[in-house]
């Protein structure tokens, strides 16, 4: 299980969306309040933002994010439209490895997951891998099911002529195919520098906590996601299980079922 967070709006610095909230993804590392199978993200962080020229970049960890000193330098001098955040508890199995770290990143995608496959590599990867076209497993550098997640879904967008919202739909339909009767947990968010998509989703089992504020006081003109509310004060609503959430830059946003 993890902690994940986006933002997408005017651009801001990482210190506005990773630190100034009172109940930032910091202090979810540490201090969550509805985690329902552990009790520390202490198993590395990452976030991930574009840069002028819309081109995604990451920042991994593999240690608990309250040890980075690097990070108050850069939260103050790194700034952007889009942010997505992770604090990491690692599924037993799944060591902790910066090929393990979210955001993960593909072409002009960003990547996050809050979730799990249940026993992932005894029940359900011999089938993954055996759906996976040749070149899209090769793509696959950890061992984690987040991953794997990304790759099914890479794949279904390019079959959906890169419509991001319809592939995520179809990803979850083609895990559920490949689950079984296997617990999955599916919160993800996913960028493409443009446009936020969010999915709140379980399949044999019940879906992490996800939250959408579409008008926080601290970032007005901004949309945020976050697996729990980064403060008391913004509209912060549950986001509805089995839905996909679509956030662009002009403020618009789209919600479709699964």
């Amino acid at each position: 299980m993890c902690r994940l967070g986006a933002y997408i709006g005017p651009a801001i610095s990482l210190q506005a969306f990773l630190i100034e909230p009172p109940h930032n993804l910091i202090k979810q590392s540490w201090a969550p309040k509805e985690m329902a199978e552990a009790v520390l993200n202490a198993d590395g962080f990452g976030f991930g933002w574009y840069s002028d020229i819309n081109d995604p970049m990451t920042y991994l960890n593999t240690l608990p994010i309250w040890s980075d000193i690097n990070l108050e330098s850069l939260a103050r001098s790194l700034r952007s439209e889009v942010w997505l955040g992770c604090v990491r508890s690692a599924t037993p199995g799944q060591m902790t490895a910066l090929n393990n770290t979210q955001p993960f990143r593909f072409g002009k995608l960003l990547f996050v997951h809050n979730g799990y496959i249940k026993n992932f590599s005894k029940t359900c990867k011999p089938g993954f891998n055996e759906f996976l076209e040749p070149g899209v497993r090769a793509e696959i550098n950890g061992n984690t099911d987040s991953e794997y997640i990304f790759a099914v879904f890479r794949q279904m967008l390019r079959q959906s002529s890169q419509d991001i919202a319809s592939a995520i739909n179809q990803t979850v339909n083609e895990i559920t195919r490949l689950a079984g009767d296997t617990p999955v947990l599916m919160n993800c968010i996913i960028s493409n520098g443009d446009s936020v998509y969010a999915v709140r989703h379980a399949v044999n089992s019940q879906s992490p906590s996800l939250y959408y504020s579409g008008n926080p006081d601290s970032l007005a003109g901004g949309k945020l996601v976050a697996s729990e509310p980064f403060n008391e004060n913004d509209d912060w609503q549950t986001f509805p299980d089995s839905h996909i959430l679509t956030l662009s830059r002009s403020g618009e946003h789209r919600w479709m079922s699964v």
